[in-house]
Formats: C-alpha cells, structure tokens, sequence
C-alpha cells in the first residue's frame, strides 16, 4: 500500500483534533508506518487518537487492492465505542465485511470457539458465560457421590485443602468446589491445569497412574458436559480455540491472512499469554501487517502479571499531554525500566509540586487531601478546559483480613466496588426490574427479556431440544423454530403479547404475574412440565437482586467521600481502585498505599520514590508488580499528585525524597 500522505494526516487533525493541534513527528512516525511493529505509547500520550487517525485514513482508502480488510482488537467494548463515537460516519465503512472490530472474547468467541463446540462437540453454545458455566459447575459438583468409584469428591477434598489445618467441613466442602469450579481443560496437551495459562498439573492423561488417568479423563468428561448442555465459560473459550489452532493451524492462517490485510492490537500491554499467542499464531505471515499498541509499564486488567509477553522496541510515544512535567519528573523512575524519555506537556497552567501525605493513622487521609485541593484553588479553577473537575484516590487492595493497610483502612465507609455482567437471575421479578431507559430501548429490549425468562422457565422444567443424538437447552432462535414449527399463531400470539405487556409496563401497570401465567400455559399446553413447584417459585418470587438488569455492568457504590471546606460547601472525592481509573484523567489523584504480600507498597517504592531506579529490585516479582501499579495510579492526574505512606515508610527518607521534588505534608 502507497504511504500515507501528509494531506491524508492533515485530514485526519482536523476531524479529530482541537482546532489549531496538529501531531508532532514522533506521532506522524507511527502514522505513516504500515509495517508490524510495537508502538511504545506513554499515559496520556493520546494513542487511541493515533489510531483513530490511521483508521480514518484507510477507511478512506477502502476497498483495499486485495479486497481484505481490518481487525481491530481491544479489551473492552468501551474502546469500541469510542471508535464508534469518534470516526462518525466512517463506522458504516469500517464495521462492515471484510473488516472486524471487537473486544479479544468476540474475536475468539466468533470465529475459533464457537466453530469449535460444533466440530468437537456436535453443538453450538447457547450462550458464552463465565457466570453461568461457573454455576452449572457447582451443581455439577454438587452431584459427585462420595461413593465414586474412582473416589473423585475424595481427591478434590485433599487436593483443595493440603496443608490447611483447622476448617469446618463446610470451609473444606467449599473449597473442594471451588477447585471444581477453577479446574481448566488444557485441551491441547490432555491435561487438568488449576487455572488457564497455569505452569502447575493437576492430572494428566499421560501419567503412568492409571487411576490418576482414569481421574483426569472423567474430570474432562464432566466438564464438557457443561459445554455439551450449551454453556461456554470464557476461558473454556479460549481453551478450545487453542485446540482447533492447533489440529487446523494451517487452515486457519491462511482463511484469517486472506481476510484481513491489517491487525491492529489496542492496549497491548494488558494482553494475556493465551490470547497473544492466538494473535501470533494466526497473523504469523509477511502478508498480514501487525501493530501492537500499549504501555510495557502499565498492567491493569485483571491478574497483574510479572512476565513480560511483549517488549516493544519500535516506534515510541514518549510525550503526555495529560500532566505536567513536574509529574511528569516524577513518575519516569517508578516503572518497570527507567524511562528518561517520558516528559510532560510543559504547560503554562497550575503547577503543583507532587506532595507525599504521611499519616499515623488513616482515617485522617482524605480529608487532608481535601485541604489540599482547597488550598491550591483546584476546586474553583476550569483547569481541564471546560471539562469538571475529577478528585480521586484510589489504592491496589480493597480489603485484607489480616488488618494492614487497604482502601478500607482509610475510610470505614468505602464499599467494595461489585463490577458484574449478569445474565441470569432466580426468578421473573428480577428480570424485569425495569429502569428509565425502558421506553428508550423499545421493544426488541422487552422480547429479550421475556425471552430470558421462558428459556429459564424451560431449563426449570427440564425441557431440552436434541440435536445430532444430543439434547441440550432450548435457545432463543431453537424456542422460536419450535414454536412456528408447532403452529405460527402461537409464535404471532406471543409477539402479540409481548408488545400488550410493553405498553402496560410503559403505563405504569404490573405486568410480572401476566408474564408468567402465560408461561407456565404455554409450557403445560407444548412442552411437557416437571418440577413444577420450583416452577412456581422462580415465576413469584420476589426481588432480591437490588435492581440489578441482565447483561448490564453494574458499579456500586458510588463510594464518595464528601469534604466540607466551608459551612454547606463540599467537593466530592471519588475512592477505588486502580483498575477502576483505568483510562481516566483526574484533576487530581491521591495514591493511597496499601499492602500486598507481606509488604507494603512504601517498603518497596521508596528508592524509585526517591528517583533512584534499583536495577536489582526492578527485577523482583513483587517489585515489578508494585512497580507497574504504581505507574498506572500515578500517571492519572493532570494537574496534582499525591501519595499517601506511612510514617514508619517514610522515616530517614524526607531529605532525600524533598531533594528529588516531593513535597511531604505531615498529619
């Protein structure tokens, strides 16, 4: 493909930046690069607008010579949105065959998992649910009879609870199904792993143990049962991707290769080994250009992992535009390798020196960054150029048993944050707990939860559709072929129905006992009824489930703490996680120090702290994980930093730490 042109980058400033910004030449590098190579970006460096230039420019030039297209891989529908939101009226280009953007789970759930329950398993998946296949686990176990010939429940009761003395036996029983729940199929290598990407065995179907082989293969069988019944949790996904890469390897390259022309990986850096090596495996060719973007010093989703999967030496974005170079000075040496490069946007705004809170007791924190903010006049300045102010303070660890420093040491109000995405409840009013959006999502909103509620009411029952000799539940699209095939006035009916209780719902009007007596009919009159009372009970329980709607991430609480600068006048701090700020800017942001084995993140940070990068530490587990944290908590804030340690952590360090730009504020 011809270079990009500088018309073509002009083109692309004016549509997607401030009047008057234009990209620097380390950003114009990235753009004009349409070979595989890593783009080293740092926090605030605006690289999803990079990409979202260079999506923009060959949006323009589709249809490609070759007739290929583009995926784009990223971690969260967020980002895909964002796209969306941002390239306007270029997403009916983008978004239409050949090309493909979605999160890494679409991606895998799309074309490698779900094509891999069928050929392996005869049947494709109702639905890919971590939640789900965890619970259908559990009843799983539930089942396993002590009397086994191969004495199964025994094992897992000694496997769960080696070396753990003095538990209940109902401690010991939940952790015998807990290590169930948590066993993964390596599918490729026929062996049991305690969790995906695991170097530990459990069982393997090559040991010289016969009984131990005999284990492995029914662990295996019980747990494709899960999947047989239509329910993929999402590392199974990935588990069976892995397995149809590895019998069609050569296949699946060259279908994905004639596909796609250009890869793009989003946010790299928080990329796990299995999906990675997804990537590697199916782009592996000269023909496919490959550009992975992200943060080698930042880990934020899920389990933080020390190892390294992707050293970008290629192309760097060194310069933020989110904070200053006083932060800026700071943050260079806490993070997995010195980073001189990185500098700040050298603005003429505000600058605050970075101030580290040392506290005797953590009660006192908060509300001594809130002075803080009112004595800097950041509450009553538009510092973030017409956007609000955002004061934040955020930690690694929410809680910790054993009483040493979390996010709930600094306030006993904070409650842990639940993030779910739930897609299955315990009866019908749960379902239809309805929020003001109702009327915005219409009809086709409705129907799936209507339809929710009688594929429930169908599992209850135990009516199953069979399949190639196999029966499993009844989906939305199998109900609806049964239901025309039958007779098409009771599928006209139903939509007839469904559009009465719409409205009625709309008006105000109860609907939950219409629903489910129309239900329990149609199941008593084409389907045939057992468990008839559990029936019942799922179709009038009442609520317990807090209003929360399938399908819908739900973040509670708001966890804000209030703090009174003057008689009735407050500003908000917002109090989470780390990962919770992911992406974030914050006007401010306070680095609240919590513990995390058997050390406290100031025992660990305290020379980076001081500017001096220790080579030898860097490479500790647990110093790189501290490390990378770190990096990611500090690098929120565009204007204010600070840090809040313990004065035990900070004792015979002040001098050096004012020496290096801290400022330290005693409470």
């Amino acid at each position: 493909m011809n270079p990009l042109t500088d018309e073509e980058i002009e083109y692309a400033e004016k549509l997607l930046l401030p009047e008057g910004d234009s990209f620097n030449d380390e950003r114009r590098d990235v753009l004009r690069n349409l070979s595989s190579l890593n783009v080293q970006a740092c926090p605030g460096s605006g690289k999803t607008t990079v990409l979202l230039a260079k999506l923009l420019i060959l949006a323009n030039r589709i249809p490609f010579e070759d007739k290929r297209g583009i995926c784009v891989l990223t971690h969260t529908n967020v980002a895909i949105d964002e796209i969306k939101e941002r390239l306007a009226n270029k997403t009916g280009v983008l978004f239409r065959y050949p090309n493909f953007f979605g999160t890494f789970q679409s991606f895998v759930d799309k074309f490698l998992a779900i094509p891999a329950c069928i050929h392996y398993f005869k049947c494709r998946p109702d639905r890919v649910d971590g939640e789900l296949y965890d619970k259908k686990s559990d009843w799983i176990y539930s089942q396993i009879s002590w009397d086994n010939p191969l004495k199964l429940k025994n094992w897992l009761y000694g496997s769960a609870n080696r070396n753990q003395n003095g538990l209940t036996t109902k401690e010991k029983n939940n952790n015998a199904r807990t290590l169930f729940r948590s066993i993964k199929v390596d599918y490729v290598n026929k062996k049991l792993l305690p969790e995906i990407n695991s170097n530990r065995t459990l069982l393997t179907l090559s040991s010289k143990n016969e009984n131990a082989r005999e284990k492995c293969k029914e662990i295996i069988a019980l747990k494709n049962e899960i999947i047989i019944e239509g329910v993929l949790g999402y590392d199974e996904a990935y588990l069976l991707s892995l397995k149809y890469l590895a019998d069609y390897k050569g296949i699946l390259k060259t279908a994905f290769q004639k596909r796609f022309s250009y890869v793009f990986v989003d946010e790299m850096q928080d990329t796990d080994i299995h999906q990675n090596e997804i990537i590697d495996t199916l782009f592996d060719s000269i023909d496919v250009v490959v550009q992975k973007i992200g943060d080698k010093n930042q880990a934020i989703y899920g389990k933080v992992k020390a190892e390294s999967l992707w050293n970008p030496d290629s192309l760097p974005i060194n310069d933020s535009k989110r904070f200053h170079n006083s932060i800026a000075e700071k943050v260079k040496s806490i993070c997995i390798e010195e980073n001189n490069q990185l500098t700040g946007n050298n603005s003429n705004d505000l600058v605050i020196a970075p101030i580290i809170i040392v506290f005797d007791d953590p009660k006192q924190v908060l509300a001594k960054y809130g002075e803080l903010i009112v004595q800097y006049g950041l509450h009553e300045m538009e510092v973030r150029k017409g956007k609000k102010n955002v004061f934040k303070a955020i930690g690694w660890r929410k809680d910790h048993d054993g009483g040493q420093l979390s996010i709930s040491s600094y306030w006993d109000e904070y409650v842990i944050e639940v993030k779910s995405k739930k897609a299955e409840f315990e009866n019908l009013n749960e379902y239809l707990v309805f929020d003001e959006t109702l009327s915005k999502q219409g009809f086709r909103f409705f129907k799936d939860r209507v339809f929710s509620i009688f594929l429930k009411s169908l599992s209850i029952t135990e009516n199953k559709v069979e399949k190639n000799e196999v029966k499993k539940n009844y989906s939305k699209t199998t109900l609806i072929s049964h239901m025309k095939n039958l007779d098409d006035n009771i599928y006209d009916n139903f939509q007839i129905k469904i559009s009465e209780w719409l409205l009625s719902c709309i008006q105000g009007q109860s609907v939950e006992k219409r629903i489910g007596d129309y239900i329990k009919k149609l199941i008593l009159s084409i389907f045939t009824m057992s468990n008839e009372s559990k029936l019942d009970q799922f179709l009038n329980s009442e609520n317990n489930s807090s209003g929360s709607q399938p399908g819908i991430e739900k973040h509670e609480p708001a966890n804000n703490f209030r703090y009174e600068y003057s008689q009735g006048k407050f500003i908000d701090i917002k109090v989470g996680t780390i990962h919770s700020a992911k992406g974030e800017t914050h006007t401010a942001t306070l680095y609240l120090e919590t513990y995390y084995r058997k050390k406290h993140e100031g025992d660990r940070l305290i020379d980076f702290l001081k500017g001096s990068y220790n080579t030898k530490l860097a490479d500790k587990t647990e110093h790189i994980e501290s490390l990378k944290m770190a990096y990611v908590g500090m690098t929120r804030p565009s204007h204010f930093l600070c840090v809040a340690m313990h004065q035990s952590r900070i004792a015979e360090h002040e001098d050096e730490l004012e020496k290096s730009g801290w400022k330290i504020e005693k409470i």
